[in-house]
C-alpha cells in the first residue's frame, strides 16, 4: 500500500514539474533569439571622413557580428537616391576595438561612376546592413584623384593675392628685397631669408589645409597647427633676433658688391662659412622633407605634418652655430671698400669702411710688398692713398690687428681694370655711335658727346658694346667721353 501511494505521488510531481521546465526552456530560447536579433547594428564614427576611390575606409561601430559574410555596405545613389551596395575591392576586414564596445570594419571602394562630371568632391551617405537588419547613415565624402592639385591651385592664388596685398599696403613692388637684405652691408642676411622662407612655407601650408577642409567637408571648424610647427617657428624667429641684435656688435664681414648675390647666404669675408652652410643645408633639407610629406599626407583626418624633435634638434643646433660663429668672428669687419674698380697705372685713394679698426691696424695689399699704414679716421673708417697698380686683375687685402687680434682676409676686393674703348663706328642714325667698350660695365656708365649728356644704350647681344645717342646730330671730330658712373673710369675718343 505504501508502495502505490509513494508511485501515485512521484508520477504525479513529474505530470505538474514537466510543462513548466518545458515553458520555461522555451521562453529563454525565444528571449535569447529576439534579444540578438533586437540588437541594431549602430555607426559611431568613420575614418577618414574623406578620401579618394582605392583608399582604405574603417567604420567603427556596434553590433556588426562576427561573421563578415553577412554584412552587406550600402550606400545612397545620388543620381536615383535608391539604395545601391558597395562591391569592396578587398574583402572586409572586421577586429574588435580594444578597451571598447566596438567592432572596426575596413573595405577599400571603387565606385568611380560616383565622381562622373564632379570637379572636387561628393558626398555619399554609407550604411550597413548587418542579418538583414540596417545602421544608421553616416556621410563620407568621396573626392576626385587629382584633387590635392587643385587645392594646391588655390593655395598658390592666396599666397599671390597675400603678396600682393603686402606690396599694395607698403607701396613698393619688390619689397621682397627688402625683407631679406641686411641694409648695414647690402647683403642677403641668413636669419631673415631663413625666417621668411618657413613663414611662406608654413602660412601656405595652413592655406592648403584650411581650404581643403573648408571645401570638402564644409565644416566650420578652424583647423589646428602642430606644436612642433609652433617650436619650429620659435627656433627660427628667435634665431632671426638674436643674429639682428649680434650684428650690432659684431656685424658680417662681407663686402657689398652691387647687387647683392646667393652666395652671401653661405659665404663671409669672400670665403665659405661652415655654420652659415649647415644651417643653409638644414633648413633647405627640412624644407624639402616637410613639402614632400605634406604632398603625400592624409590630412583630411591627421592635419599638417609633423616635425620630428631630432630634426628639430637638427635646426636648433645649426642655429646656434650660426650665432656662436657670430661671437667668436671677432669684431673687426670690412663691409664697403671704395672704389671697387680702379684703373690699371693711375693713383688711387682707397676708403675701406667697416667696424673695428684699431689705430695700430696694418693693412696687406696684393702686388705691394710689407704691411701698410692707413690713416685711422675713427673706428668705423681707414684710407689708403696714392696706390698704383701696374697689372690687371683681382686684388686680395688682408686687415692686421694688433698683437692678439685676427688678421680678416678680403678675396677679390679690388679688380684693376685697363679701361677704354677699342672701337666707334657711326650708324645711319647720325645721331648715334656704336662703341666697343673694355672693361667697363654698360649698365654702369655714362657719356658725352661735345661736353653734352649722352643717352647709353646696351646691346643685348654683345656686352661689350653700347650705342650713344646725341642730342644733336655727330659730326666728324666731336669728342666721346665715356665713365663710370663713380667717375673712377675714363676713356676718350673723337667722332670720325
Amino acid at each position: 500500500m505504501a508502495s502505490r501511494i509513494f508511485w501515485c505521488l512521484l508520477s504525479l510531481t513529474i505530470v505538474l514539474w514537466s510543462p513548466r521546465a518545458y515553458s520555461e526552456t522555451v521562453t529563454e530560447t525565444s528571449v535569447k533569439d529576439v534579444s540578438e536579433h533586437s540588437e541594431q547594428p549602430e555607426i559611431t564614427r568613420i575614418e577618414p571622413l574623406g578620401g579618394k576611390v582605392g583608399d582604405t575606409i574603417t567604420i567603427y561601430g556596434k553590433n556588426f557580428g562576427n561573421d563578415r559574410k553577412k554584412i552587406k555596405i550600402q550606400f545612397i545613389d545620388p543620381e536615383t537616391n535608391k539604395q545601391k551596395e558597395i562591391k569592396p575591392i578587398e574583402p572586409v576586414f572586421l577586429a574588435k576595438v580594444p578597451d571598447k564596445q566596438e567592432y572596426q570594419l575596413r573595405f577599400m571602394t571603387e565606385e568611380r561612376r560616383l565622381l562622373d562630371n564632379i570637379w572636387l568632391k561628393r558626398s555619399v551617405p554609407i550604411n550597413l546592413i548587418v542579418n538583414d537588419q540596417p545602421s544608421n547613415y553616416m556621410t563620407f565624402t568621396l573626392v576626385t584623384v587629382n584633387w590635392e592639385y587643385k587645392i594646391a591651385f588655390l593655395t598658390i592664388l592666396l599666397l599671390i593675392v597675400l603678396l600682393i596685398f603686402q606690396a599694395f599696403a607698403i607701396k613698393k613692388v619688390n619689397f621682397l628685397k627688402s625683407v631679406v637684405l641686411d641694409h648695414r652691408t647690402n647683403t642677403y642676411s641668413l636669419s631673415r631669408c631663413q625666417a621668411f622662407v618657413w613663414t611662406f612655407v608654413l602660412i601656405g601650408s595652413y592655406f592648403y589645409l584650411a581650404v581643403g577642409k573648408s571645401l570638402i567637408f564644409g565644416k566650420g571648424v578652424i583647423p589646428d597647427f602642430n606644436p612642433s610647427l609652433l617650436v619650429l617657428m620659435g627656433i627660427s624667429y628667435g634665431g632671426s633676433l638674436a643674429a639682428e641684435q649680434l650684428n650690432r656688435f659684431f656685424p658680417k664681414k662681407d663686402l657689398t658688391p652691387p647687387p647683392p648675390r646667393l652666395i652671401n647666404l653661405i659665404s663671409e669675408g669672400g670665403e665659405v662659412s661652415l655654420p652659415r652652410l649647415q644651417l643653409v643645408g638644414f633648413t633647405i633639407t627640412a624644407i624639402v622633407i616637410y613639402l614632400y610629406n605634406l604632398s603625400g599626407a592624409d590630412f583630411l583626418s591627421k592635419g599638417l605634418p609633423d616635425i620630428p624633435p631630432t630634426l628639430l634638434g637638427l635646426l636648433g643646433i645649426s642655429q646656434g652655430g650660426y650665432l656662436g660663429g657670430k661671437l667668436v668672428g671677432g669684431r673687426m669687419s670690412v663691409n664697403y671698400i671704395l672704389p671697387r674698380r680702379v684703373p690699371i697705372n693711375k693713383d688711387v685713394e682707397l676708403s675701406i669702411i667697416g667696424s673695428g679698426f684699431d689705430d695700430k691696424t696694418k693693412i696687406l695689399v696684393q702686388d705691394y710688398p710689407g704691411l701698410l699704414d692707413p690713416e685711422r679716421h675713427n673706428e668705423n673708417y681707414l684710407s689708403l692713398k696714392l696706390l698704383n697698380f701696374g697689372q690687371a686683375g683681382s686684388k686680395d687685402m688682408v686687415l692686421v690687428p694688433p698683437a692678439g687680434g685676427g688678421s680678416l682676409v678680403l678675396r677679390d676686393v679690388l679688380e684693376v681694370v685697363d679701361a677704354k674703348i677699342e672701337k666707334i663706328e657711326r650708324l645711319p642714325n647720325v645721331k648715334q655711335v656704336k662703341l666697343t667698350l673694355k672693361d667697363f660695365y654698360p649698365d654702369e656708365i655714362q657719356g658725352t658727346v661735345a661736353g653734352k649728356p649722352a643717352t647709353v644704350i646696351p646691346d643685348n647681344k654683345d656686352k661689350n658694346q653700347i650705342i650713344l645717342e646725341a642730342r644733336e646730330d655727330i659730326r666728324t671730330g666731336d669728342p666721346i667721353s665715356i665713365a663710370s658712373l663713380d667717375g673712377e673710369l675714363k676713356a676718350d675718343i673723337q667722332a670720325l
